[in-house]
């Protein structure tokens, strides 16, 4: 056997994600990658199968592994149960122990990966943070982003934020002895050692390419020689029928009460509101117990799905937080970020069926924290609780999601993020064919939950396909791809149960309309992107400025008049002294 497939086979990834490739193409034609890039997972797979050497350290100096996404929409259709993204995971991770990615543009880009994911993770406790994401980096998230990060302070304050402070409380400032354990987990697990190697051969491949490390950065995060994509297909023919069908055998046991509560790093940056309200709403709305723990970091996921974090690292930092939960007395974790709930089910599984890997894990932690753990009982993600009580929300609205002016049910198309049930379809209300947590909330609450063609498509983030500037083609595209697929439904809003894609459903129509002068929604106005969180908030009655909706770069007035909502529009751009900040710039194109 080869010194390269002898490795690779080592990795718990390769163990988990090849079964028996039989190379018939289903994970090519589901894969969102496939479509933009020239990339063909099925391929992938049956190279690393056929074990050829020199094929396998072609493929790790190559372009091509970098293009997944990590959506993991694969998995739903392999007839063999393998998972393409899974062997991805693994050849990068073999690519960057060999220094093999310095090879290719796309796989230089780790190491603007590792210095704006590594650096937040061990600086600040979380992958995302407010004052990393600056506008003049960040064109597409528009003129309200411009806005929020010049008035952060005070907009940050008025949506019940504890911003830079200590304490429990949406974007506080961790503590530095969680930092200090956080950075002790990096060290025994070989994060640390996996960062610094992806620093060095960084170093070397700047040296040969006659360049200083501060333009290669921006070499590796701005860079696209063009050769990557193919051009954006034709938009197909729709079947605008619909479906409007569950599947019931998907359902999951959710806890009652007592929900020890894992925060998300980009829901607390773009969505702080978000988050207050629906830690409000369990406790004071439906009295249930919820612990916001102050000691709890980033579990990492985003640098894990970017392939800087190794998977002992993030299961270290997981166990972490399970220690931290288990020393509260509670036994249900709920995480915030669906990224985070769908690693947690990830690292749960593995430990079921690779028993070691726990153990292993167990050493790591003790070594670096001196902690110990018991694993949840129950593991749910914040939107299923939500949907366990739409019910006891309905019964306390105040408002329903029908317009107010024709009666008729306001048309509501979801979007369900990647990782909640494409890894594990059990795991998901409804499974990852037909999803019902959201569209169980909307038909509670008076709506009318619209299937259309590309619900189950991936919103594009596909991490390290957004978070690297040179990749956002791809990430746009995708975002794309599900308006024209919604548009002919005529939504009144999108209600998504991941932040990351929240965002880029916002925030992309913003990016297009500037791009194409294209908008979507009618008059104009683009089409509200609402969490699971903020709708629930609306039919309770709560303040859309306090909730946070003037950080939405679609305007929601539209839809606060159609639900017969009364909001006072003077407020929306005012801090919580009621002193006016500015308004941001106004779009080309789309109407606020």
């Amino acid at each position: 056997m080869s010194h390269l497939t002898e490795q690779l086979k080592k990795d718990i990834h390769y163990k988990e994600s090849l079964n028996s490739c039989m190379n018939c193409g289903v994970c090519t034609a589901i894969c969102p990658s496939a479509e933009f890039y020239n990339y063909d997972p099925r391929i992938i797979a049956d190279t690393v199968q056929r074990e050829d050497e020199y094929a396998l350290e072609t493929l790790l100096k190559s372009d091509t592994i970098w293009y997944c996404g990590e959506c993991m929409s694969c998995k739903t259709r392999c007839p063999r149960c393998n998972t393409p993204g899974g062997i991805i995971m693994a050849l990068r991770k073999l690519s960057q122990e060999k220094g093999l990615f310095t090879s290719s543009e796309k796989g230089r880009q780790q190491y603007a990966l590792k210095k704006v994911l590594g650096n937040n993770i061990l600086n600040y406790g979380y992958c995302v943070t407010p004052d990393v994401v600056k506008p003049e980096m960040h064109p597409e998230q528009g003129p309200v982003w411009e806005w929020i990060y010049t008035h952060r302070d005070e907009v940050y304050e008025k949506t019940h934020s504890n911003y830079r402070k200590t304490g429990a409380g949406t974007l506080r400032q961790v503590d530095n002895d969680s930092l200090d354990e956080l950075r002790a987990i990096f060290e025994v697990t070989g994060g640390k050692e996996f960062l610094d190697k992806i620093e060095a051969y960084s170093v070397k491949k700047a040296e040969e390419m006659g360049i200083d490390m501060e333009n290669y950065f921006l070499h590796t995060y701005t860079d696209n020689n063009g050769k990557h994509s193919e051009k954006l297909k034709a938009k197909a023919t729709m079947n605008l029928e619909g479906k409007q069908q569950i599947w019931k055998d998907y359902q999951k046991e959710i806890a009652d009460d007592k929900y020890y509560y894992a925060r998300s790093c980009i829901r607390q940056t773009f969505f702080p509101g978000s988050e207050w309200a629906y830690l409000d709403i369990l406790g004071n709305k439906l009295g249930k117990t919820v612990l916001d723990d102050p000691r709890h970091t980033t579990c990492t996921g985003i640098g894990y799905h970017s392939d800087v974090v190794p998977i002992e690292t993030i299961m270290t930092v997981v166990a972490r937080h399970f220690a931290l939960m288990t020393e509260a007395g509670f036994e249900n974790m709920t995480p915030s970020c669906i990224t985070s709930f769908g690693i947690y089910t990830e690292i749960l599984h593995t430990w079921e069926t690779h028993p070691e890997t726990e153990e292993k894990t167990r050493e790591f932690l003790w070594k670096a924290t001196k902690r110990e753990f018991q694993k949840p009982k129950n593991l749910a993600h914040t939107s299923d609780i939500i949907y366990k009580f739409r019910n006891e929300i309905a019964a306390q609205k105040k408002y329903s999601l029908r317009d107010v002016h024709s009666g008729r049910p306001l048309q509501i198309v979801d979007h369900i993020g990647c990782h909640y049930a494409k890894m594990f379809p059990d795991k998901g209300i409804g499974g990852a064919e037909f999803p019902a947590v959201l569209s169980g909330m909307v038909t509670a609450w008076g709506g009318q939950s619209v299937d259309y063609p590309e619900r189950r498509h991936c919103c594009g983030f596909g991490f390290r396909n957004y978070l690297i500037m040179a990749n956002r083609g791809f990430s746009v595209a995708n975002s794309k791809k599900k308006f024209e697929s919604m548009q002919p439904y005529e939504p009144d809003f999108i209600i998504t149960n991941c932040p990351g894609c929240a965002m880029f459903l916002d925030k992309w129509q913003y990016t297009i309309s500037e791009m194409e002068g294209t908008t979507y929604g009618k008059n104009g106005y683009g089409i509200p992107v609402l969490t699971y969180e903020e709708a629930a908030a609306l039919v309770l009655g709560y303040d859309p400025w306090e909730i946070g909706l003037q950080m939405h770069q679609v305007s929601v007035e539209p839809l606060l008049e159609k639900m017969g909502i009364d909001y006072d529009p003077e407020a929306k751009y005012k801090n919580i002294k009621g002193e006016d900040m500015g308004q941001p710039a106004c779009p080309t194109y789309l109407k606020v």
